[in-house]
């Protein structure tokens, strides 16, 4: 369940539930080019919508809840900057990201 402080969960294994609050959920902006598209979650129009993660996830991290597959080429952009494949892993993502995913382009 999620509310304007955080994540709450719930421990049902005490008989009165017990609640606690997680100040740990960060908010990214993330833009879709291109292939990417089919990432868009349902409901969602456009090419860019704003996604909800733990605190301390990766790059690495999101792609896998995203279903991007490790091998897939893409262009990948956080914050202006561009982020190499090798560096996903080591690439926290934090509270206000913006982050772009393309398809690389072909030109002749």
């Amino acid at each position: 369940m999620i509310c304007a402080a955080g994540t709450i969960r719930v421990d049902r294994r005490t008989p009165h539930w017990s609640a606690w609050v997680y100040l740990n959920t960060v908010r990214i902006s993330i833009t879709l080019g291109g292939a990417m598209i089919r990432l868009l979650p349902t409901g969602e129009t456009g090419n860019r919508f704003t996604h909800e993660i733990d605190t301390g996830l990766t790059l690495n991290t999101l792609f896998t809840q995203l279903g991007v597959q490790g091998e897939q080429r893409l262009l990948t952009i956080l914050n202006g900057a561009v982020i190499q494949p090798e560096d996903y892993a080591n690439t926290p993502l934090n509270d206000n990201d913006e982050l772009s995913l393309m398809p690389p382009i072909a030109a002749g």
